[in-house]
């Protein structure tokens, strides 16, 4: 999750936490999640690039302990009893159980590739750990303090959250799924049985619905809440306002019928609330809080009302005509409740009936204030809430520190520095302005949104206005861009420093300092590849192995696909052009490094997997000779393009 200077290398892990009892005074800080103790007197605070978790006294207002956890400590959760906090290690691909009495680590118990989120079924003794590098969920016995089995997700799964009465488990899985061509590609969310794993249900969300992060479930059981990014994908991107590429939404999932109940938006009108991250839910369930980790801020969401009125429970003063030139979305909804499905289009929905209000994570008076300006609170990510409510838990990623806030008038009580917090160089800089929507016209969205994870991708497609209207392309995997240029499907850009600054012009609509524009530079030319979850101790499968050999020879992959990126840097026909592609449209070679977790493929996202590469879109053999290729041999090549 961040440069190698700051993270401890894998091989070194063990070593670290022999050797390393104080965070080196060069180390950021990067608070990830936030957790009371049991009896509310302190706040865990996790630090990815520092390695550890954070133990601060939120009355007095300072860290009074700093536990040692090396692999990039991420989500938590606490044994029934207290005594345990157990920590998701994304690097280490592990679960830490850490005695709260002292810190100590106890057990690091194995799990799959990129733990985040967790959740626990206290009765059950089970804990659930979303693996998104190999979308799984890891089922693990608390008492035994060991992976009982595993649970297949849809993708990247990122958070789960358990129902009241402990019977099924609801996970958020992050990113869309499907063709890029469809509109109805989106996220989902899947509902599996605690006591064996078998999936109860996948229900999707609305179409171009991707990043989705944290899950809550109401204290009756009748409702999951999650935060993701609605994208409007399907239509050119000229303009911003509105709505018009990406909104933030917070979806209302009926556990009772085990099916979507509504989409609402976080965004005001003329104001975006990019990036939403973190979710903490009061104890009578009526209020919602949500952080809005792209223009550093938290909502508050009274859902206790907002569930009522989505039945048709309207009340007059929300149910008014705004007259023949507007629609007030209540009024629909209180003549017909299914308009309800239609307020994920709707920008004035909350703000209209009062259910949201914003706040700037460091307080009301210094809401006009650029982030730089207010260091300590940028990118919020997991809340938490004190035990009665009164007192919200704000971590800040790029801060370095935890940040208490009044439940009541959203203002700000303490700030708590985690550690020392060295001034960021460039990529540190980088990092910062990758992921911060105040850099983007009425902060709709950062670079962040639509490459997640990282840089990443958010599996849709965009029709940007790098190369004219009308030719929409899939949003591409950006680590080692910089390497393999041009960039672009078609290399309309000629290097990836002139693609980021097109990106903020085109897609953020927005002018940034050369500065701003070299530090991106510098945070993308500094990221690698993470962990391939198909590969055997470091190694090729027997399948893979079969799949290399098919690659450099009978399906004749290797002339275009070579070098250390898998990539010519060469433009070819290779028989996919589509409806809106010119005639004379070339595309480059795509490198394939971390392929694995870059679906949907081709220039447009048409296929939905690798086997629908080569079965349903290279009938002629124009990309590779594979049209020939028996069912065990396709297989083998993809588990050979996985392992890449």
């Amino acid at each position: 999750m961040s440069s190698d200077r700051t993270v401890v290398g894998i091989a070194a892990w063990s070593v670290a936490m022999a050797l390393c009892s104080v965070v080196g005074a060069g180390t950021y800080r990067s608070p990830y999640a936030a957790l009371p103790s049991s009896d509310g007197k302190a706040v865990y605070v996790t630090d990815q690039t520092a390695d550890c978790v954070a133990v601060v006294d939120p009355a007095a207002g300072k860290r009074t302990a700093e536990w040692k956890v090396a692999g990039g400590p991420a989500c938590m959760a606490l044994s029934a009893d207290g005594k345990t906090l157990f920590v998701t290690l994304q690097q280490a691909n592990a679960v830490a159980a850490i005695s709260t009495d002292g810190g100590k680590e106890t057990k690091r118990i194995p799990v799959g590739f990129r733990p985040a989120g967790l959740a626990l079924a206290p009765k059950m003794g089970r804990l659930f750990v979303c693996n998104m590098g190999d979308s799984t969920v890891s089922v693990i016995d608390c008492a035994e303090l060991a992976e009982k089995f595993r649970v297949k997700a849809v993708r990247e799964p990122m958070f789960a959250a358990v129902t009241p009465d402990e019977a099924r488990v609801v996970v958020a899985n992050s990113l869309a799924t499907g063709p890029a061509t469809e509109s109805s590609t989106s996220a989902s969310v899947s509902i599996f049985d605690v006591k064996e794993g078998k999936t109860g249900s996948t229900i999707k969300l609305p179409g171009g619905s991707t990043n989705c992060r944290s899950v809550v479930v109401s204290p009756d059981g009748k409702w999951a809440y999650l935060v993701h990014s609605v994208s409007r994908f399907q239509v050119p991107t000229t303009q911003l306002e509105r709505g018009w590429m990406n909104t933030s939404a917070l979806s209302v999932i009926d556990l009772t019928a085990n099916e979507l109940h509504a989409t609402m938006l976080l965004d005001s009108i003329d104001l975006g609330a990019a990036d939403p991250w973190g979710l903490a839910l009061t104890a009578d369930g009526n209020t919602l809080w949500v952080s809005l980790s792209g223009c550093h801020e938290v909502a508050r969401i009274h859902v206790g009302r907002l569930v009522e009125m989505l039945t048709g429970k309207i009340p007059d003063q929300y149910a008014r005509s705004l007259g023949s030139a507007n629609i007030n979305p209540w009024a629909e909804v209180k003549k017909d409740p299914k308009y309800r499905f239609q307020l994920v289009n709707d920008l004035m929905a909350m703000y209209f009936a009062e259910l949201i209000q914003r706040f700037p994570v460091g307080g009301r008076t210094l809401l006009y204030l650029h982030a730089a300006d207010r260091p300590f609170e940028r990118g919020p990510r997991g809340i938490a809430l004190a035990a009665d409510g009164k007192q919200l838990y704000v971590p800040t990623y790029f801060g370095g520190a935890l940040c208490v806030m009044d439940t009541e008038t959203g203002n700000l009580l303490k700030n708590v520095p985690v550690g020392d917090q060295p001034e960021p160089d460039i990529v540190r800089k980088g990092e910062i302005a990758f992921h911060d929507a105040e850099l983007c016209f009425q902060k709709w969205q950062s670079c962040a949104t639509c490459h997640p994870n990282n840089a990443r991708m958010d599996g849709l497609r965009w029709d940007l206005l790098n190369d004219g209207m009308g030719n929409h392309k899939r949003t591409r995997n950006l680590v080692y861009s910089h390497y393999t240029a041009p960039v672009m499907a078609m290399g309309v850009r000629q290097t990836a420093e002139v693609a980021v600054r097109a990106g903020f012009k085109h897609i953020l609509f927005a002018v940034v300092p050369e500065e701003t524009a070299n530090a991106v530079d510098a945070y993308l030319k500094g990221l690698k590849a993470d962990p391939n979850p198909f590969l055997v101790n470091g190694k090729l499968s027997e399948a893979a192995a079969r799949g290399k050999a098919l690659f450099d020879g009978k399906a004749k992959c290797i002339p275009c696909h070579t070098g250390q990126y898998y990539t010519d840097l060469k433009a070819y026909d290779v028989g996919t052009l589509g409806p809106y592609d010119r005639p004379d449209n070339r595309f480059y070679t795509p490198k394939l490094t971390e392929i694995y977790r870059t679906a949907p493929y081709l220039h447009d996202g048409r296929a939905a997997t690798m086997e629908e590469v080569f079965t349903q879109w290279n009938k002629e053999d124009k990309h590779g000779v594979t049209s020939k290729l028996s069912k065990e041999e396709l297989a083998d090549l993809v588990a050979y393009l996985n392992s890449l």
